[in-house]
């Protein structure tokens, strides 16, 4: 009878030191939380400052354009024509001109400030999508070295896409999303583009 009661005594189980095992991970848990959270926070806070500078970096850029095609209006509607004439040297004076086209007579090569650029764009490569990339890469690459050559005084770069008539509207659409492409990237200079379509 008396071994009975000892063996029924050994079979307690002191969970004392369990417990104490629980609660330690438990506090690391709490305290490994709390510190992701305010990492969290702190990166939430800088994307928000960034964010911010962003808004105000474009907000000044659609001021500025807004002013500078307030003033083209006016030198454009002036009855002057001596100081109309002043005037537009001085807005080409401000800005630096690349002009591309795609000449549909010669294969529809990409034809960048009268230069020929061995890039073409011919209904053929329409749905193959890595001969469109490639494209895409090689003329941003040329725009990007004549905007890296500039040597003038201009503060402005003028992208413009003209369409002589028989060009392909993915040929154009491809170009004018490269000068997206561009005025993404730049963050210096400031980019306007510029669509003529003759009829």
């Amino acid at each position: 009878m008396q071994m009975i009661k000892q063996t029924n005594r050994e079979k307690v189980v002191d969970l004392t030191s369990l417990l104490d095992v629980v609660l330690i991970l438990l506090f690391g848990l709490l305290v490994t939380m709390s510190m992701e959270t305010e990492e969290a926070q702190s990166e939430i806070n800088a994307l928000q400052n960034d964010l911010f500078q962003e808004r105000m970096n474009v907000e000044y850029l659609m001021d500025e354009q807004e002013m500078l095609a307030g003033q083209i209006s006016e030198i454009l509607e002036s009855e002057d024509p001596i100081k109309r004439l002043e005037q537009l040297d001085f807005i080409s004076e401000q800005f630096y001109v690349i002009e591309v086209r795609i000449d549909s007579e010669s294969g529809h090569e990409v034809v960048v400030n009268e230069e020929r650029t061995r890039i073409f764009l011919p209904l053929s490569i329409r749905n193959n999508q890595q001969a469109l990339e490639q494209v895409k890469v090689d003329l941003f690459n040329t725009i990007e070295e004549l905007i890296a050559e500039n040597k003038t005084e201009a503060n402005y770069i003028l992208l413009s896409l003209e369409d002589r008539g028989g060009t392909y509207n993915f040929a154009f659409d491809l170009v004018w999303n490269v000068f997206r492409d561009i005025e993404e990237k730049e963050t210096t200079t400031k980019i306007h583009k510029m669509q003529y379509i003759h009829y």
